[in-house]
């Protein structure tokens, strides 16, 4: 992954400074005053909140910290609507075009509220060393943006529900894109170039007859449960990104049945230190129980698998479409038998 120097345009760095070129806020008992920001769609030249018994009542308040932050809205003591400023489109802009008002960070996104929660926009919370954001439509999880910062260094990975797919893309990688969906009830990814099918990959069971061509294949067992990932290039030697790898990974361990709850747990996981880790780390228990190479016709050409079929655990060596070798042993013995078949295999 390229990593990128990015300019940040002079208002926004007041802004994150808490500098006194852009702020003046005079508070009393029951109101306070801020002049730091402006609502792109109620232009000010400062903003009021008034609060009863200590708690906001009615106008703009300010919650966050000064690095990135949000305005709140209260009618009645009802919170009504939320304010906020995409980072990602400061950082992508020069101050002279428009992203700020008078020098005052311009608060140009819009989340509405309904019976407290959020029903259209964003809700944010902040992770260790970046921010997650949610994406809500009439109530209802639609997508997510990770921005992840470091020094000089700075990204977004979206996760953008649209019908039946979840598109990933991010910031950085700008050519790149991935889709994830689901086809006979197992999830597929495919990752692309711009328009162009770098792999496509599919999570199944071991238990099938026939592969699909041309493919290589992963198996692992997850919490006791035997998964195979299933990867064909199409004949592209480009390289994807281990951003990406990464997250299909991730994608393929989560139990769903549709994009939705994928999203949905990546969501719950994402927002914590430990869920992240459940995430990256793995969700359970695993263990190495095959490589595979297929032919055109979906048959193996080459590999090594082992399975579990009546209370009988056996193993099979591949080679050019034949099985030369088929014995008994453990999950455990299995282990040591594949570490020096690899071996092997770089000695050729």
């Amino acid at each position: 992954m390229h990593t990128a120097l990015i300019r940040i345009p002079k208002y926004l760095l007041c802004s994150l400074l808490c500098c006194c070129c852009i702020t003046t806020m005079a508070q009393t008992n029951e109101t306070v005053r801020d002049s730091s920001f402006v609502i792109a769609d109620d232009v000010q030249d400062y903003y009021e909140g008034s609060y009863k018994n200590g708690e906001p009542y009615k106008g703009y308040f300010k919650v966050g910290d000064n690095e990135i932050y949000q305005i709140n809205f209260y009618d009645k003591g009802k919170l009504i609507y939320q304010y906020s400023y995409d980072f990602l489109k400061y950082l992508q802009h020069t101050e002279d075009e428009a992203y700020s008002y008078n020098d005052k960070v311009l608060m140009d996104v819009k989340t509405s509220y309904k019976n407290g929660k959020v029903f259209n926009g964003r809700s944010y919370q902040e992770i260790k060393d970046g921010l997650l954001i949610k994406r809500w439509k009439n109530g209802e999880l639609d997508g997510l943006l990770l921005d992840v910062f470091a020094k000089h260094y700075y990204n977004r990975m979206r996760f953008i529900l649209k019908g039946d797919t979840l598109h990933i893309s991010d910031f950085q990688e700008k050519d790149m894109h991935a889709s994830i969906y689901f086809k006979e009830e197992r999830v597929h990814a495919e990752v692309f170039k711009k328009d162009t099918v770098l792999m496509h990959q599919q999570f199944m069971s071991p238990n099938i007859a026939l592969w699909p061509p041309k493919s290589s294949i992963m198996c692992m067992t997850l919490n006791g449960e035997a998964r195979c990932t299933v990867v064909q290039n199409g004949g592209v030697t480009f390289q994807v990104p281990n951003l990406y790898t990464a997250f299909l990974q991730v994608v393929g361990a989560i139990e769903a049945t549709n994009v939705t709850e994928i999203v949905t747990v990546l969501a719950q996981e994402m927002g914590n230190e430990e869920g992240l880790k459940r995430l990256f780390d793995g969700r359970g228990e695993r263990q190495f129980i095959g490589f595979a190479e297929t032919n055109a016709a979906g048959v193996i050409a080459k590999g090594i698998l082992w399975s579990e079929e009546n209370d009988k655990e056996t193993y099979r060596i591949f080679r050019n479409g034949d099985v030369i070798e088929n014995k008994t042993a453990t999950l455990a013995e299995f282990q040591k038998i594949a570490k020096d078949y690899f071996s092997t295999l770089e000695e050729e």
